[in-house]
């Protein structure tokens, strides 16, 4: 016999240009790779960022043209070869010393001043989602919802950004809400790179921490083509947009219009029902994203026994 019943839920989170407003990587270096090695003679950020440009452009013509694939098709292996770039452009950073010497005193003190400075801000609504998300319980019924938060993100510190999480709110933060970080870690904090920087590595990732929770409601919230894979795997799949949009964001949505995937915004959710298959929404703000995963939750009918 069916009956309403809360469903558990794993909630995967982006964390640049999804939590925050802003890709945070160029203040990752400014904060804590300068702040420790001003005095190296090291070159400037943009002579690391036009490399990878450059490396990337090569990139994107071998990808130009594939008539025997389709556009989905395309992306995605274009994605997954970025591996090569990514990886290379992590070298030449680590090579020319940006990062020697670092420690996670200078990574949370890098945090609290990019914040402090508006270099680093999360999105309206951020936090709040994140704690309602990890708080979720069904007080009017017998049945408890379980719940899992993970941020899954290609930024070069998992460090980096629990000290983002941490300034931004309280010491007790993560711990508190069992949030998780899965990201790359620099290697003089420990860590080996790269874990995560293409989208496969992402949807990996993804699956790993649901194996075992096929009832859980399966959500992921994202912005850009890196997330594509998890957003079109996971039951509930946003895409966070702005206005104007960007050019990650513009081109997540220009390659699901052409895979005819039909993505209203995410006060159109219960027309979706009661298909629980990849629904894929979109939302200008975080905020919404809470309350559409509220009734989400509580809304959908799961099979019980009699």
């Amino acid at each position: 016999m069916a009956r309403k019943v809360p469903r558990s839920i794993c909630l995967f989170l982006d964390f640049d240009s999804t939590l925050t407003k802003n890709d945070t990587l160029s203040a990752l270096a400014t904060h804590v790779g300068y702040a420790r090695n001003s005095n190296n003679n090291v070159p400037p950020w943009s002579h690391f960022y036009e490399s990878y440009t450059n490396h990337k452009r090569d990139l994107d013509e071998v990808y130009a043209d594939k008539p025997s694939q389709t556009r989905m098709e395309n992306a995605i292996a274009y994605q997954r070869r970025l591996r090569i770039v990514e990886e290379a452009s992590h070298q030449r950073v680590m090579n020319a010393g940006i990062f020697n010497d670092i420690t996670v005193k200078d990574v949370e003190k890098g945090a609290w001043t990019a914040l402090e400075s508006q270099d680093v801000e999360l999105r309206d609504g951020a936090i709040d989602l994140m704690k309602s998300i990890s708080m979720l319980d069904a007080n009017t019924t017998q049945s408890p919802v379980e719940r899992m938060v993970a941020i899954l993100s290609v930024n070069w510190s998992a460090e980096w950004i629990r000290q983002i999480l941490t300034a931004a709110t309280d010491s007790h933060f993560l711990m508190t809400h069992s949030i998780v970080v899965e990201a790359n870690e620099l290697p003089r904090l420990g860590g080996t790179w790269p874990n995560l920087c293409t989208s496969d590595q992402k949807l990996h990732v993804m699956q790993e921490y649901c194996k075992g929770r096929s009832e859980y409601l399966k959500v992921y919230i994202g912005d850009s083509l890196t997330d594509v894979e998890c957003l079109l795997d996971a039951d509930v799949g946003v895409m966070i947009r702005d206005e104007p949009l960007r050019s990650g964001q513009r081109a997540l949505k220009e390659l699901l219009q052409d895979a005819r995937r039909a993505v209203p915004h995410v006060s159109e959710w219960r027309t979706r029902l009661p298909s629980t298959s990849n629904q894929l929404f979109w939302t200008y703000t975080l905020k919404e994203v809470e309350s559409l995963l509220r009734e989400y939750v509580h809304f959908l009918p799961t099979e019980t026994g009699s």
